[in-house]
């Protein structure tokens, strides 16, 4: 579990300055980058329960 968490950190630290360029994005590319977002983070999540 405690890989899973680093490996959400490192998601969350790249994806942090992306979501700041994203506020110059049109409506488009923001949302398909939030879903790509939530589908990381449940990703890990099911990766943390099945453990």
């Amino acid at each position: 579990m405690h890989k899973q968490l680093l490996i959400g950190l490192g998601i969350g630290l790249v994806f942090y300055p992306a979501l700041e360029v994203l506020q110059g994005l049109p409506f488009v590319g923001r949302y398909m980058t939030l879903i790509a977002v939530v589908a990381g983070v449940v990703l890990i999540l099911k990766g943390v329960l099945a453990r």
